[in-house]
C-alpha cells in the first residue's frame, strides 16, 4: 500500500494515543494510525540475523545510547477501528487452508512488494495467514483477536514513514540504516484497547519478512500477559531479545508439528559445523565481556540457553517442544527490575564454557542431510535457539 494512500486514510477516524513503537514484521495492508508515533526500533535484518525489540526508544546493538525511562507520547488519527468481533479460533481446516502457501513463501527469495509499493504475487496475503496460523498454533490466539495488523512499505515509503517520528535525527538515519521494520502499540480512545500495528520493510523477501514477523510479534504478546514493561534497564532489553527469540523458534517448531514438515532440519557438514563453532565462539566473547549495549541481543541468546536449561528442557539433538516454549516464553516476562535482576543472576550461574550449548547445538546437525533440503528456517533459528 502507498504512503500517500496511508496518510489519506488517515484523516478520518477514531483518534490514538501512541505509546510506543518495537521493531516488527508483517505483511497484510491494514488500517493504521498516521506516522506521529514514538518508536522503539528493532534490528530487523533482510538475512536471518538476531533481531532486537524495546519499548523505550534506544539505539541499535552498536550503539551506546541509554534507555529512557518512557517514550514521549502523541495523538495520531488512523482509520476507523474494524467493529466486527475478532476471530478467536480455528478449525484444523481452516489452518490448513491458511498454510496452503506457507512453504512457498519459506522458500521465496522476491520481495515482497515491487519499487512501486504492490503485492506483485500476492505474498502479502500468505504471509499474514501463516503468520496468523503460527502464532495462533503457538499461543492459542488469533493476530486478529491480540488487535496485530500488518503493513509491508518499501524502502522509500519506509523512510517517510520514520521522518514522521519525533526522534532525533541521528537515531532516525540509525532506524533507516538498520532496522527492518517496528511494532506501533497505539492506545485507541475510543475503544480503551490496544492496536498494534507491525510495519516493514516490505522490498524484503518473502521468507525474511516472515521470520522478522515470528520474531516480533513478540512484543504485543508480551504486552498483553506485563502492559507494565518499558525495558528501561539493560537486563530488560537481553531478556527481551531472549523472549523474541523462544516465540520464533516456538513458532516454528509449531508450524512442523502441525504439518508435517521439516523447517529447521541442517546436516553434519563443515560449514554448518563451522558456523556453529564461530557462533560460539562469539557468545563465549560476549560473556566475558559482560552484559553492555553493544552486546545485549547476543547475551540474549546465552539467556535463553541458560533458562532452557535450568528448567530441565534440553535434551541432546531435540527441540524444545512449541508448547515447552510457550513456558519458557511466560518464564521470562516480567517487570524492568525484576528483569535485571533475573539476568543479573543467571549470567553468574551459566557455565563459562557453555558446553552445553556447543553439546545440544551440535547434536541437532544431521549427518548425511542433504544441502538443498536444509531450512528454510535459519541456521540460527534452528539450531542455535533452545
Amino acid at each position: 500500500m502507498k504512503l500517500e494512500i496511508i496518510l489519506r486514510n488517515f484523516a478520518i477516524g477514531a483518534t490514538y494515543l501512541t505509546l510506543s513503537a518495537i521493531a516488527c514484521n508483517g505483511g497484510a495492508t491494514p488500517t493504521a494510525p498516521s506516522m506521529t508515533a514514538t518508536p522503539s526500533p528493532t534490528a530487523a535484518a533482510a538475512s536471518p540475523t538476531p533481531t532486537l525489540q524495546y519499548n523505550a526508544p534506544t539505539s541499535t546493538p552498536t550503539a551506546t545510547a541509554t534507555p529512557t525511562s518512557q517514550p514521549p507520547t502523541a495523538t495520531v488519527t488512523p482509520s476507523p477501528t474494524p467493529t466486527a468481533t475478532p476471530i478467536a479460533s480455528y478449525t484444523d481446516e481452516q489452518l490448513r487452508q491458511k498454510l496452503s502457501g506457507l512453504v512457498e513463501i519459506l522458500r521465496a527469495n522476491e520481495p515482497v512488494l515491487d519499487a512501486n509499493g504492490n503485492d506483485y504475487k500476492g505474498y502479502v496475503g500468505k504471509i499474514t495467514d501463516a503468520l496468523d496460523a503460527g502464532y495462533f498454533l503457538f499461543t492459542g490466539r488469533t493476530l486478529q483477536q491480540d488487535r496485530i495488523s500488518i503493513l509491508p512499505l518499501v524502502k522509500k515509503d519506509y523512510d517517510a514513514f520514520i521522518d514522521k517520528l519525533p526522534y532525533t535525527n541521528e537515531l532516525k538515519a540509525d532506524m533507516k540504516e538498520n532496522f527492518g521494520g517496528f511494532a506501533w502499540d497505539a492506545l485507541n480512545l475510543k475503544t480503551g484497547k490496544h492496536d498494534y500495528f507491525l510495519v516493514i520493510r516490505g522490498d524484503f523477501p518473502a521468507s525474511s519478512v516472515f521470520w522478522i514477523g515470528t520474531r516480533e510479534v513478540e512484543q504485543p504478546l508480551t504486552n498483553r500477559l506485563d502492559p507494565t514493561i518499558r525495558n528501561t534497564t539493560i537486563g530488560s532489553l537481553a531478556l527481551g531479545e531472549a523472549r523474541e527469540d523462544i516465540v520464533s523458534k516456538g513458532i516454528y517448531r509449531a508450524l512442523e508439528e502441525f504439518t508435517g514438515k521439516n523447517f529447521t532440519n541442517y546436516g553434519s557438514n563443515e560449514k554448518n559445523i563451522g558456523y556453529v563453532m564461530k557462533r560460539l565462539s562469539d557468545y563465549q566473547k560476549t560473556l566475558e565481556q559482560g552484559l553492555t549495549f553493544q552486546n545485549f541481543s547476543v547475551t540474549g541468546i546465552i539467556i535463553t540457553w541458560a533458562t532452557a536449561q535450568e528448567m530441565g528442557l534440553l535434551k541432546d539433538g531435540q527441540h524444545v517442544t512449541p508448547k515447552d516454549d510457550y513456558a519458557l516464553f511466560k518464564t521470562m516476562v516480567m517487570g524492568d527490575d525484576a528483569a535485571q535482576t533475573y539476568v543479573d543472576g543467571i549470567l553468574s550461574r551459566v557455565d563459562p564454557s557453555l558446553d552445553f550449548i556447543r553439546k545440544n547445538a551440535l547434536s541437532r546437525l544431521i549427518p548425511d542431510y542433504p544441502a538443498e533440503k536444509e531450512g528454510p528456517a535459519s541456521i540460527e533459528t534452528a539450531v542455535l535457539r533452545p
